[in-house]
């Protein structure tokens, strides 16, 4: 018995991060582990985003020292690409399923939909350089077919504003990546 109550093309407004990530759900049964969850969404997503960032630029100015910063950033996302590696086969990541993630919900495939209305944790693991998953608290709103939808609970304003800076950083890269391919 297959109902729903928001089509697929209803998912919010604003960016989408769309793509494959290991996701596991599960139904919460209470909320009050949220400061915690708060908190550790919060550390993850600064990590994720710190990993992202290139403090300093080549310059005109001290080329030398730009080449040899460069080099050593070369080399930490070696080692952080074989950690991860290592870290992902420990930990038995979930299995990688379609996800369209906003700032305010996610929408994941899965074989079994929970009830409409239903508290649910939806773990993700969205960058496989910190394999961390952000743990989202989350009420289902609706499904069509194999996609269920959740709104998220309260993420903390702090967690919010790094899951909305994730989400432009990933939109602002498929641009990038879009723009280098059609050239």
């Amino acid at each position: 018995m297959a109902m729903h109550h928001e089509t697929p093309d209803s998912f919010g407004t604003g960016l989408l991060l769309e793509d494959r990530l290991p996701l596991h759900w599960r139904v919460a049964v209470t909320p009050d582990a949220a400061p915690q969850l708060q908190l550790s969404n919060e550390e993850t997503l600064r990590v994720i985003l710190s990993l992202d960032e290139h403090h300093v630029e080549a310059s005109d100015e001290n080329p030398e020292f730009a080449h040899e910063v460069q080099r050593l950033e070369t080399k930490i996302n070696l080692i952080l690409e074989l950690v991860s590696q290592v870290l992902a086969r420990q930990l038995q990541l979930p299995e990688a399923l379609p996800v369209r993630l906003s700032a305010h919900e996610i929408e994941w495939e899965t074989a079994t939909v929970p009830a409409i209305g239903s508290p649910v944790l939806v773990e993700i693991y969205v960058c496989p350089r910190y394999p961390r998953p952000l743990m989202l608290p989350a009420t289902v709103r609706g499904f069509a077919g194999r996609q269920a939808r959740a709104v998220f609970d309260d993420l903390g304003e702090s967690a919010q504003e790094l899951l909305e800076k994730l989400i432009f950083r990933h939109h602002r890269r498929q641009i990038a990546a879009t723009r280098r391919s059609s050239t």
